[in-house]
């Protein structure tokens, strides 16, 4: 669920039945990672990936509809198993991202916040509008929640 939305933040919070950990693990181990990050129907070629401070995260998202999307980002902050914080650099939009993981009963709460937004329309180079925060926001409802709770309903971490 989207908790607020300001004029350049969006942040998601999300309570999934798994245990903190196992929540790190799907953040922070690649190969599970590429299984779940983004949109639904598209997968992910990783680069690098080298979760440490300063460290670089590139990586091409692939459309269903073919188009691909080339990503990178800097890891700012990694506190194991607590927090997660990257630049987002990539040419169409950037932001600074943080993840958060907190014990929540038996599941794990998943604080996801993206501030500092800059979005580069590749129609209007200019436009740095709320519609175009929107339009993020709207994605990122339909970005790691489902595939990620897929994934770890599935079991597909532990294989």
């Amino acid at each position: 669920m989207i908790e607020h939305m300001e004029d350049r933040q969006i942040v998601t919070t999300r309570i999934v039945s798994a245990e903190r950990e196992e929540v790190w693990q799907a953040w922070t181990n690649p190969i599970l990672l590429a299984r779940w990050w983004g949109p639904r129907g598209f997968r992910n070629t990783f680069y690098e990936f080298d979760l440490r401070p300063g460290g670089v995260w590139r990586f091409i998202m692939h459309s269903p509809d073919g188009a691909h999307f080339p990503n990178e980002s800097v890891f700012v902050e990694i506190v194991q198993p607590k927090r997660i914080v990257f630049r987002h650099l990539a040419p169409v939009h950037g932001f600074l991202a943080t993840a958060e993981f907190a014990e929540e009963g038996v599941g794990t709460a998943i604080r996801f916040r993206c501030s500092s937004l800059l979005w580069r329309s590749a129609r209007d180079p200019d436009d740095t509008s709320r519609r175009a925060t929107r339009r993020i926001s709207t994605g990122s409802r339909r970005f790691w929640p489902s595939r990620f709770e897929s994934n770890i309903r599935s079991g597909t971490w532990r294989r």
